[in-house]
């Protein structure tokens, strides 16, 4: 996620150091995948754990849940502020047919049995991981079938 600033902005360090100045004009990136992974948001970010985001639904649904609430603000995996991405319900409903649909007919692991490699966490463009893999889709077994006519 990139902006144009929009004046000369100066940003604050925790370190104390002085930061180089921002000249108006300039394009900023928001590395999206650091942010997602900063555990002053995100709690042991590189475990999977679905329900942390059970706090970011209760921050949307008016709760005053604080840590729902930086939650909330902390993840922008489709943009944020004033305009964020008009996409993102049909986005998440397509993705959520389409990997059902692949679970529902294969069981999927990965080649030669292996562990999923770790992310490259210094790839701007997104969770690429560091090293090539493999993925075997083994087509289930119907236990009925369809009748066609």
């Amino acid at each position: 996620m990139w902006r144009l600033a929009t004046r000369d902005v100066t940003p604050p360090l925790e370190s104390g150091e002085v930061a180089p100045v921002i000249p108006s004009g300039a394009a900023v990136l928001a590395h999206i995948f650091r942010i997602h992974r900063d555990p002053s948001y995100f709690p042991d970010p590189l475990k999977f754990d679905p329900s942390r985001f059970e706090a970011i639904d209760a921050a949307e649904g008016g709760g005053d849940d604080s840590a729902g609430a930086r939650a909330r603000s902390a993840f922008v995996g489709f943009g944020a502020g004033r305009h964020p991405c008009l996409g993102e319900r049909l986005a998440k409903l397509e993705v959520k047919i389409f990997v059902g649909g692949v679970l529902r007919e294969f069981d999927v692991a990965m080649e030669g049995g292996g562990e999923v490699p770790d992310v490259d966490p210094d790839n701007i463009h997104g969770a690429w991981p560091k090293e090539k893999f493999g993925l075997v889709f083994n087509r289930k077994a119907k236990a009925w079938k369809m009748l066609k006519k």
